[in-house]
């Protein structure tokens, strides 16, 4: 008995743990191909320089409060 023969033979002896195996590597591949888009999307991208520099400020009391108008220009300066 070869090899592949013994394999092909036991692998659908057990029809319900085959199917089952199938779908579990089916769907490990679906999931790790979704993440790999997913992680490229986000960190791949071709965006422009500018676009990819940006300045985050918030106020310094609480994320609720705006910043004053008077540092629009002060912050758009840097």
């Amino acid at each position: 008995m070869t090899l592949a023969r013994f394999v092909r033979k036991n692998a659908f002896r057990n029809k319900r743990r085959s199917f089952l195996t199938l779908v579990s590597i089916a769907l490990s591949l679906l999931l790790l191909t979704f993440m790999m888009t997913i992680w490229r999307a986000f960190y791949m991208s071709d965006g422009s320089a500018e676009s990819a520099q940006r300045l985050i400020v918030r106020h310094k009391v609480s994320l609720a409060q705006f910043m004053p108008i008077a540092y629009r220009e002060r912050i758009r300066a840097i």
